[in-house]
């Protein structure tokens, strides 16, 4: 797998270059555009991790370079733009351009492999259940139902958050299923559910370990990824990164209303996952939306700094 880096910081970029070569990718690190325009037409690199204050050329033109020579599509290059700042116009305009991702240093070089190993998994394109299967579409149909009556007759916003994810959990046969705050400046979150704790409400994350998470973020759509231990591109990570994650999972959006974004719920699931299907992501997606609705309702603190009801 072919990886170029483009920026002028010398030693960061030759170190994150020589920790992918020991993962097993062919590595080019530039720092002359001349030089990165020549290495896109005639190397055909998958990934490019660019500064966004490339000199003299900046991430937003390299990619509209891309897009008119046709190096950007579903199969071609993927784009990590790096910077300093987090701003919201850098990280929109560059995602709008055709960036897949979006990365705040300083970062530590298995993050970067472990978006890596994210962006090649394929956002699974989910096979419709079959229309004889009605005792499985009865299950869901009652998992629907225990999910709406939780909303509405919550009296706890924990407990209900907490049964939300369980329900999710048993639907799935997810490994844990977790309802994260998110702040995407500040590159933190905190899980204030999860499926096999219940106690668990003001866990703290750092967030540039979570690739999947900061996808959704950005993209503000749901995330839905299979298991890649089969695929033989990445065995030789498989090997030497014990780290990353490489099993399948549903990440959706959790609005608490029309303008904020809460943060994710995050489904993890087990090596030998079934197939996913229509009826698990919409029941994802409902469980997503019925956070929002008890969030909203039980007027739960937006800041992530500010203090969280306490689980009881």
């Amino acid at each position: 797998m072919r990886v170029i880096i483009a920026a002028d910081d010398g030693p960061i970029s030759r170190r994150l270059r020589d920790f992918l070569t020991e993962n097993g990718m062919l590595v080019n690190v530039v720092e002359d555009p001349k030089q990165l325009k020549t290495l896109l037409l005639e190397w055909n690199p998958k990934f490019l991790i660019v500064d966004y204050m490339f000199p003299n050329w900046n991430a937003v033109h390299i990619l509209k370079f891309m897009k008119e020579s046709g190096i950007m599509h579903e199969d071609g290059c993927r784009v990590f733009v790096v910077s300093a700042h987090s701003h919201e116009t850098n990280v929109n305009e560059a995602l709008k351009r055709g960036a897949s991702d979006y990365i705040v240093r300083p970062y530590q070089p298995t993050e970067i492999l472990s978006r890596i190993v994210l962006h090649l998994q394929k956002n699974k394109q989910i096979p419709l259940i079959n229309e004889d299967d009605r005792e499985k579409e009865q299950f869901y149909l009652h998992l629907t139902d225990l999910a709406l009556k939780e909303v509405l007759n919550s009296e706890n916003l924990h407990r209900s958050l907490f049964n939300l994810t369980n329900m999710l959990a048993m639907a799935l046969k997810a490994v844990r299923v977790s309802v994260i705050q998110c702040d995407s400046n500040l590159m933190i979150g905190k899980v204030r559910a999860s499926s096999d704790d219940r106690d668990l409400n003001d866990l703290k994350i750092d967030l540039q370990k979570y690739p999947e998470v900061n996808y959704v973020l950005n993209g503000k759509k749901m995330l839905a990824l299979d298991n890649l231990k089969n695929e033989p591109q990445m065995q030789e990570v498989l090997k030497k990164v014990q780290s990353i994650s490489f099993n399948s999972m549903i990440v959706c959006p959790v609005f608490s209303s029309k303008e904020h974004l809460f943060g994710v719920l995050s489904a993890r699931l087990p090596d030998k996952a079934p197939v996913l299907n229509d009826y698990h992501l919409r029941f994802a997606q409902l469980t997503a939306r019925s956070l929002g609705i008890l969030l909203k309702s039980f007027a739960a603190p937006e800041n992530l700094l500010e203090e969280w009801p306490k689980a009881s």
